[in-house]
């Protein structure tokens, strides 16, 4: 110890300062003397630095973070707000046509409505659809009624279809393919696009994105013109005719954008 208290045991059984060999084990131990060594120094690391507990005068420190903090929390909200709203606002064509109303689709007003002979009572519904849709894909334009045969029964594998939807979907593409406005589309040759992505950007700076069953261009009094075309297999049709046509125009305005030229558009009822 550096002071010895008077009480203390005599000087004997003190350790002494130095390098120490224990009784059991081959480590060491240093006993340092205390009168070598500069203690009761002040302490400026960790809790012990008083400078952090003293009163702030005026509390100028503690409004000064207060408001570094405020800062930090508002630049931060404002970030988070930021990263949260999209960049690119984006629809399908189909869900857009559905919930919008017609006068947005000025171009609407002028698609017509060609229909094809139709057997009454025939399966309808989505996989029906999905069935001629994908019948009519894959065929040539001048496919024969074989080859209609084939890729329906292919593609009636691939969705589960049945052999009554397999037979209407083979009929259906049978004379969509010999309507006048398919026929049309042959004579374009390679200027005929089938299953084409279309995106359109609106006004308001969202991005439609669609895909249109078919569309061709064709000379219209000298002028180069897109006809877009879209399948349906409705029962009914007039009961969603808007909806379609709505949906047509988007595709009639996103060709157009993209090509600049002019388009016609066309509901192909099968």
């Amino acid at each position: 110890v550096r002071f010895r208290p008077p009480k203390a045991p005599g000087k004997g059984k003190s350790v002494a300062p130095g390098l120490h060999r224990p009784e059991l084990g081959d480590h060491r131990v240093v006993w340092w003397d205390p009168s070598k060594l500069e203690l009761d120094v002040h302490q400026t690391m960790g809790l012990r630095q008083s400078k952090l507990l003293q009163a702030d005068s005026g509390a100028r420190v503690s409004k000064r973070a207060a408001q570094a903090y405020l800062g930090w929390r508002e630049r931060r909200d404002a970030i988070l707000e930021s990263g949260a709203a999209p960049t690119i606002r984006v629809a399908t064509a189909t869900e857009l046509a559905a919930r919008e109303a017609p006068a947005e689709f000025p171009e609407a007003g002028g698609i017509r409505v060609e229909q094809v002979a139709r057997r009454p009572n025939r399966p309808h519904g989505p996989r029906f659809g999905e069935l001629v849709h994908a019948t009519l894909a894959h065929v040539a334009l001048d496919a024969n009624r074989g080859e209609v045969t084939s890729a329906a029964e292919f593609h009636a594998r691939i969705i589960g279809a049945d052999h009554e939807e397999v037979a209407a979907a083979i009929e259906a593409a049978a004379n969509a393919l010999g309507s006048p406005l398919m026929l049309r589309a042959r004579r374009a040759g390679p200027d005929c696009r089938r299953e084409c992505s279309v995106l359109v950007r609106l006004d308001d700076d969202m991005v439609v994105e669609g895909v249109a069953d078919m569309a061709f261009l064709e000379e219209d009094g000298g002028h180069p013109q897109w006809i877009v075309v879209d399948f349906k297999t409705d029962l009914d049709i007039n009961e969603r005719l808007d909806e379609y046509r709505a949906q047509v125009a988007l595709y009639m305005r996103g060709i157009r954008q993209s090509t600049g030229r002019s388009a016609a558009g066309f509901l192909l009822w099968i």
